[in-house]
């Protein structure tokens, strides 16, 4: 089981039928890289792409690179770190005491915005709920809870992509590591382009590869995200 101090414990069956991507965070939170709840936090703005403005779009964008490049990343979890720490104690996860200008730090930065040459921190804890947020926005009243409740399913099944199955993580055996499967793994992730991801799976099964999760991850319909864990397996991304 999963979660315990940081949230609801979780077994491996609600991980798989979950729809609730916040206790999936919340559970997983210790084993997963920052870069990839960076990358989920991304995922779940590219699903509202049309609703953001320039700006926005430009701030996931950086974002995404910054995950690519480990002293960018260094500098981004730096300027988030002041906002996790007031999340944290809001929500009643760290013993802090919560005081007006911790609640105003939290309210002024968890918006839809990341500067990384700005001073503005981008709250990537608040991101997922900030997605439904504006996932919603017009609906009329009656139907917003209907319309929430179909966006977080929509963001669990990213959550099961990103991080993979956390209860029983696959191994990456070093004789998949062929030329074309490494090759067709990074076209994947640098185009953004999925379609090739059953071909990933011919070349894998080539190289020997036999687990039945990854295989059929790969020829699955997804939805496949940068971060995806097959293909940051065979790049060794953590």
């Amino acid at each position: 089981m999963l979660g315990g101090v940081w949230g609801p414990t979780m077994t491996e069956v609600d991980w798989h039928s979950g729809t609730r991507p916040t206790a999936m965070l919340l559970a997983v939170r210790d084993l997963v890289s920052p870069r990839k709840v960076v990358l989920f936090g991304c995922a779940c703005c590219r699903r509202i792409w049309s609703r953001l403005g320039p700006a926005d779009r430009k701030a996931v964008e950086q974002a995404e690179a910054a995950a690519d490049d480990p002293a960018a990343f260094r500098e981004f979890l730096a300027r988030l770190e002041p906002e996790r720490v007031a999340a944290l104690a809001v929500a009643g996860l760290l013993a802090q005491p919560v005081d007006d200008a911790l609640t105003s730090l939290l309210e002024t930065q968890t918006a839809l915005r990341l500067r990384l040459d700005g001073d503005r921190g981008w709250g990537i804890g608040s991101l997922a709920f900030e997605a439904a947020r504006l996932a919603v926005e017009g609906e009329p009243e009656a139907r917003r809870q209907v319309a929430r409740a179909r966006e977080e399913v929509e963001q669990a099944a990213l959550a099961r992509e990103v991080f993979g199955n956390p209860f029983h993580p696959p191994a990456v055996e070093a004789s998949w590591s062929t030329p074309p499967v490494v090759a067709l793994a990074r076209q994947v992730y640098e185009t953004r382009d999925f379609g090739p991801m059953p071909i990933l799976a011919d070349a894998l099964q080539d190289a020997g590869c036999e687990n039945a999760d990854v295989l059929g991850h790969c020829r699955s319909d997804g939805p496949h995200v940068r971060g995806c864990w097959v293909v940051d397996l065979v790049l060794g991304n953590s």
